[in-house]
Formats: C-alpha cells, structure tokens, sequence
C-alpha cells in the first residue's frame, strides 16, 4: 500500500505532466485539448489547486469558445481573491486590468457575465485606485495608437492631427482629476495606490504643460526621497522641465525627431558623464536605451553636433 507521502508525490508528478500537456496543446492552437488536459490537472489537486492552472483553463476554454466554462473558472478566481485573508494569488491577479488586456479572454468581453467579474474585482479595490487606471487606459489609449496611424497615413498627416488632438483633450481632463488627488492626499506611493496608479500620477504630470510640470517637480522629487515615485520616473520629469527652461537635459531621457524623420537626443549636458548620472536614478545605459529607437550611441560624433542642437532648441543655459 503506496503512504500518503507517495501518493502525494504521484499525484504533484500527474499534475505537472498534466499542465506542460496542456501548455504543448495551447501552443499548437488546440485550446479545447489544453483546456480539457488542464481539467484534469485542477481535479488532481481540487480546492488546492494553484492560480496559474485555473488561469489557463479559463484562457483556453475562453479561445475555444465555451465561455460557460471559461466563466466558471474565472468567477472561481474572483471568489478567492475575495475571501483569501492571506491573498496567496498575489496583487497581480486581483487587477482587472490584468484580464481586460489578455487577448485570450478577447473572445468574453461581449458577454454579459464579463461587466459582472470585472466589477466582482473592483470591488476588492479602493475606488481611487480604479479611477486611476481608468485615467491610465485614457492616457495610453490614444499614445498606442499613434505609430499605427502615422504608419498609414504620414507624419503631417490630418489624420495624426486629429490623433493628438483628442489626445490632448484626454490630457486635459485627466489633469483636472490628478491635480485633485496629489494636491488633497499628496503624492502618494504604491502602497496606498499600487504600482500603476502611482506611475498613473507621473505619466499624466510629465504629459501636461511645462508650467504644470515646473509646479510639481519638486512635490515629485519629495515622493521620489520617501519611495513614493520612482527615481527612473523623475529623471525623465527633470529632463522635460529641463528643456521646457532652456536648460540641456541631465538623463537623456528626452528625444527628439527631425524632418528627415530621424530621431537624436536633445541637448545633453556633460554628455560623457551622463551613464553616471543615469545609473544614480535606477536608469540604464544610453547605448541601450537609445536602440528603442534604432539610434546608436557615438559620444564623440554627439559633443560635435550639440552646439548645434542647442542652437536649435534655444538652450541659453547649459
């Protein structure tokens, strides 16, 4: 007769065959196959069954097209998350933003039962805290969609115009309602506003105007002291209010397009010391950061083009 610690260690074998199965079906776009392999894992383990295969099922039978059973596993979650005093699925998975942007689960939000397991998440969270991240969709939303539309219809395009436009009246709205929070409870960290509706605040100052961000650099760069905003995030505020004042930038952070299309740094200050100053923030080295935009790093040919490049962005000091 096999012990309890035997069978157990049978059955933990079974379920982890069991998920890599499911994970090989899923890849091979069998999702009924994987979300079948992974019911059988989940009934290895019942109530002591982990996040990530739930997870998954849900996900499969979502693309598959039994959102009946893509529900039940996803309102299973939802249920946990609000009764686990310990919170063993972690942060991450009581954020609705977390399932609104899985493409797997695409195929669920027109049903109706979807409004209902977003709002079962929203109610764990503080209100503050879900007003921001519907400033964070606002502010991104538009800004993801710039490269598409550039692409298809050019740089001076109508279309882009009307683009920005709208985003700026985006911006607007969302500044009146950031300016409410820091200025009545402060600037205020991840503790009290998670992650993303801390870099919620610092993503909608940075995208306002200069006389804004000169206003709440120096609240920024408290919050940054007492761990409440990230120092990488006030490097690149510093930059833009930097420039705004006809100062060279100190991090960067800061690009800039030509006609040619082509981008480059603006004014840098110090250009040879400027990994220095960047690591002091919690940033990377330029050379890497530049490849987001396909630029190499030469410091020599830079110092010779910055007397130019600040003549033409009107840097009186540098």
């Amino acid at each position: 007769m096999l012990s309890v610690a035997a069978s157990k260690a049978q059955d933990d074998d079974a379920y982890k065959r069991l998920a890599q199965q499911a994970t090989t079906y899923y890849h091979k776009g069998d999702f009924k196959r994987s979300a079948e392999t992974l019911e059988s894992a989940i009934a290895l383990k019942g109530d002591k069954c982990g996040y990530t295969e739930v997870y998954n099922a849900a996900c499969s039978w979502a693309r598959a097209g039994n959102a009946d059973n893509a529900f039940k596993h996803l309102n299973y979650l939802a249920g946990s998350i609000m009764t686990d005093p310990e919170g063993y699925l972690g942060k991450k998975h009581m954020d609705p933003l977390f399932y609104m942007y899985d493409k797997d689960l695409e195929p669920l939000r027109h049903d109706a039962r979807w409004n209902e397991f977003i709002t079962r998440l929203q109610k764990r969270r503080k209100p503050l805290v879900n007003m921001l991240d519907s400033i964070y969709m606002e502010d991104q939303q538009g800004r993801q969609q710039l490269q598409t539309v550039e692409k298809e219809y050019g740089q001076g395009s109508k279309e882009l115009a009307e683009l920005w436009a709208r985003i700026q009246i985006s911006d607007s709205v969302n500044l009146s309602k950031v300016r409410k929070i820091i200025d009545s409870l402060g600037w205020q960290g991840p503790d009290f506003l998670g992650e993303r509706g801390s870099r919620t605040l610092f993503l909608v100052i940075q995208h306002s105007d200069q006389q804004t961000q000169e206003h709440y650099l120096p609240v920024m760069r408290e919050a940054a002291a007492k761990g409440n905003a990230n120092k990488s995030s006030l490097a690149l505020l510093e930059d833009r209010v930097a420039l705004g004042q006809g100062k060279r930038q100190l991090y960067g952070s800061q690009v800039g397009r030509g006609k040619d299309g082509k981008y480059y740094v603006l004014p840098l200050h110090d250009p040879d010391s400027v990994d220095i100053r960047r690591r002091s923030m919690g940033l990377g080295r330029i050379a890497y950061y530049l490849k987001n935009w396909d630029m190499t790093w030469d410091v020599e040919a830079y110092k010779k083009q910055l007397p130019e490049l600040d003549k033409l962005h009107g840097i009186k000091e540098k």
